[in-house]
């Protein structure tokens, strides 16, 4: 299935990525410059001849099929302002394509040229299919919603009442969330009875009065095939530096802010957040790690025995104070925003890469008057 070609390339593409990025990140450093280039190069150059290699035999056969795919799905939907932005996208695509095929025909089997040197050329581009792949897969997933099944008005009437009574009851339990073409909010939530559950598919605002029942389904892979499917989801910040453009972290701390610009869902934000204020010896949080290194500067101060010494430890143990009541304060928040399932509008749309914008006022990221942002931490249970 085209699809699956897709979903592969992106798979390898992330796992060789985090691979280079977590060597760069292990090599020694000296004022803050790579000690041993030459280990850094060769890890870039397998990653590149990695994914080069998989996108070849994986995904470029399948790309103009993919992409006509997607914009077929694209002209299906009710018209909204972003799907310019999106289109611009898949331009953006083609072009990419284009380009790696330049690079990896031309360049290296017509004239014979270095391969280390096309995988280097063509990595932009490699990096375009795999950020916008899941644009890619969403739009092409639209030739489904012609089929997603109705309920009649009666039976809708019922559910909705049911679900509202087990949201003040506290059994309605929300773990996805996604917008839809028609810009409703399609949630996932667990209806729980007597010990037993059934998944409710709900569309509009789950904390609302005006939130209906598309659909009552035994599990969750029946209640999301039955689903509206969803829309590309938005980017937190859409003209963002991107790939090659923006310094690997190189910090604990700088791959979690990475990671929550990077983010699409709460969930992945409540977890950067668990992991910035973790307790635990083995991989203890920065925000723990600096009250620590507070403390610990307050005990020297307070041994160097003198008036100044004790009066700077005091500074520094209220510092760790307000540390450790901060940790404590974030903690907190990150657990509501972990209940919160939401994901970024759609119509936060990332920039091309590639193929300059056409000119014209910056896209509007806000949501409509009286709209609210969606629902999606993932559950681990299961029926």
């Amino acid at each position: 299935m085209l699809l699956d070609h897709l979903a592969g390339f992106r798979l390898r593409y992330h796992a060789e990525h985090l691979a280079c990025a977590t060597t760069l990140r292990q090599l020694s450093r000296v004022f803050g410059e790579i000690a041993d280039p030459e280990a850094a190069r060769h890890a870039v150059e397998h990653r590149n001849r990695q994914v080069a290699d998989a996108f070849t035999t994986r995904l470029l056969p399948h790309t103009g099929d993919l992409l006509d795919l997607a914009r077929s799905g694209l002209a299906m939907m009710p018209p909204a302002p972003h799907h310019a932005a999106w289109r611009l996208l898949l331009d953006d695509l083609d072009h990419a394509t284009d380009r790696i095929h330049h690079h990896l025909k031309t360049d290296v089997v017509g004239r014979g040229g270095d391969r280390c040197r096309a995988d280097a050329q063509v990595w932009p581009y490699l990096t375009t299919w795999a950020e916008h792949a899941l644009t890619v897969r969403d739009l092409a997933a639209q030739h489904r919603a012609a089929h997603i099944p109705v309920l009649l008005a009666a039976e809708q009437e019922r559910l909705t009442a049911l679900a509202l009574d087990a949201r003040t009851c506290g059994q309605l339990e929300p773990f996805e969330s996604w917008y839809d073409a028609a810009g409703r909010r399609i949630t996932l939530a667990y209806l729980i009875e007597d010990d037993d559950s059934t998944i409710l598919v709900l569309a509009g605002d789950v904390a609302g009065e005006q939130m209906t029942v598309l659909g009552q389904y035994d599990n969750e892979y029946g209640a999301g095939r039955c689903s509206p499917p969803p829309v590309p989801t938005g980017v937190l910040r859409p003209d963002a530096p991107w790939g090659p453009e923006r310094a690997v972290p190189d910090s604990d701390l700088g791959v979690l802010i990475q990671g929550v610009i990077d983010s699409h869902h709460s969930g992945d934000v409540a977890a950067a957040i668990a992991a910035a204020v973790e307790t635990d010896s083995r991989d203890r949080g920065p925000l723990p790690m600096l009250d620590d290194f507070l403390r610990v500067c307050a005990e020297f101060a307070d041994a160097l025995d003198t008036p100044q010494g004790h009066k700077t430890a005091t500074r520094l143990n209220v510092l760790a104070a307000h540390v450790h009541a901060i940790t404590r304060e974030l903690r907190a928040a990150g657990e509501e925003l972990g209940k919160h399932v939401a994901v970024l509008p759609p119509q936060r749309v990332p920039h091309p890469r590639h193929i300059p914008a056409p000119p014209g006022p910056a896209p509007d990221t806000a949501l409509p008057p009286g709209r609210l942002s969606a629902p999606a931490v993932p559950s681990a249970r299961t029926k």
